[in-house]
């Protein structure tokens, strides 16, 4: 399916964390989106989507303009910063059928399109997208990119379907306060979601076990989202005085350092800031540096060497000579191909990396093979060292330079490969 152009977005001026690189290289990062990541994008006559302030202020005046009892009163709630009690008033005033009309007229508009940001996301390896929004944007970008709707659910739909996605490995979108076209879901006030905070514990469940099980990225939220904060506070509760595990994009300024002391020491959640000018371009370009996904150029070598057994004829050699060079050395353990996981992480090291080195011994096995393959999937440099004399050279796929113990000079021969390589590199090549 044909898409549209990708907006070209500057370099992210901030720092993206290497850890959530990782994750998300690894199928372990769930993205939760909030409003500010649709408010970019804009309706008929270039108005932009509303952020929930606005939302509840554009239904109060199309209700009072349909004859519903909308006072000042609550319209200067509103603009108070009383969200949820507004919204529940609201809730109680409009007809379902109307709420609907309302949110189609706002959300089905012709003109609502993914955003270039939007249409990022099906190029990370997300394990879910949960999302405040009402908007399809987020599913229509998938549509859009990969030609398939993901699985796309409200709470009522997670706990109606046989299909359970998370003990299935699907990838879904979560939709935790409904979607605009079935206003049975909408959660907009006091009520809707003290009923799921409070009252339902398999909404509470299953937002913590994401939480629990994941790293989320936070991406469009303003950190006041009350069903969020409630399960933050849970989980900070339950793990007090672990490491950081999930991350939030704010624009700069909008936390002071106390706030972003207690939110990572209580709540294990880091601050990645952005300069909000520009309307925001520099969220796309947060996440198209994650797309990409390539640590900041530090001068050296990232190196991945897959090994059969630790003792090895040539290993030891070979830790000795990267050791001292201008190289970040990461090891695959093809023993470990048995456990849960491992092929994961081997593609995250791999696209991760500027070169692999399989050292391989007597034979090829599969995972040898599989390594190749996601080698050449990432485009990867590979050098193969053959330090078995029984294996023929002509098994192996052809990679930059295959060597073998058989010659002296092949640490050499390595070496000399490598600092070609790291230089093109740093040339940009």
């Amino acid at each position: 399916m044909a898409t549209r152009t990708h907006c070209q977005f500057p370099r992210f001026s901030g720092q993206v964390p290497e850890r959530l690189v990782w994750e998300v290289k690894r199928g372990a990062c769930v993205l939760f989106a909030g409003a500010g990541l649709s408010s970019q994008v804009v309706r008929t006559g270039d108005r932009p989507l509303p952020v929930w302030g606005a939302l509840l202020r554009e239904l109060a005046v199309l209700a009072r303009d349909d004859g519903y009892p909308v006072t000042n009163d609550l319209i200067q709630t509103i603009d108070k910063g009383r969200m949820l009690e507004a919204g529940q008033d609201l809730q109680q005033i409009i007809s379902a059928s109307s709420l609907e009309g309302y949110l189609a007229g706002i959300f089905a508009d012709s003109a609502v399109l993914p955003s270039p940001a939007h249409l990022i996301l099906p190029e990370m390896r997300f394990r879910a997208v949960l999302t405040t929004n009402y908007d399809t944007l987020i599913e229509d970008a998938y549509l859009e990119v990969t030609g398939a709707l993901p699985i796309t659910l409200t709470y009522e739909g997670y706990v109606s379907r046989q299909r359970n996605p998370i003990r299935n490995n699907d990838f879904f979108v979560y939709k935790i306060h409904g979607d605009y076209r079935d206003a049975s879901t909408i959660a907009l006030g006091t009520r809707s979601y003290q009923d799921r905070i409070h009252w339902n514990p398999g909404y509470r469940f299953l937002l913590e076990s994401i939480l629990n099980a994941y790293t989320v990225l936070f991406v469009g939220f303003g950190g006041s989202d009350p069903d969020v904060n409630h399960v933050l506070d849970a989980l900070a509760a339950r793990f007090r005085g672990q490491s950081a595990a999930h991350y939030i994009l704010l624009p700069q300024g909008r936390w002071t350092n106390t706030e972003r002391r207690r939110a990572r020491e209580d709540c294990g959640l880091d601050l990645i800031e952005y300069d909000a000018g520009d309307n925001h371009i520099q969220v796309g370009a947060f996440l198209g540096e994650l797309a990409r996904g390539r640590p900041a150029s530090d001068g050296r070598l990232h190196v991945v060497v897959v090994i059969h057994q630790a003792d090895e004829e040539s290993v030891p050699a070979l830790w000795t000579a990267l050791g001292a060079g201008p190289y970040e050395v990461t090891t695959v353990d093809l023993r470990g191909a048995a456990q849960a996981g491992w092929f994961d992480k081997l593609r995250a090291q791999v696209e991760l990396c500027d070169v692999v080195i399989p050292v391989i011994s007597g034979n090829y096995p599969r995972e040898d093979a599989l390594v190749e393959l996601v080698s050449n999937i990432a485009e990867r440099k590979s050098i193969s060292v053959l330090a078995g004399p029984t294996l023929a050279p002509s098994l192996l796929a052809t990679g930059d330079l295959v060597l073998t113990t058989a010659d002296e000079l092949w640490l050499v021969r390595l070496l000399e490969k490598l600092e070609e390589i790291r230089l093109a590199l740093d040339m940009g090549g």
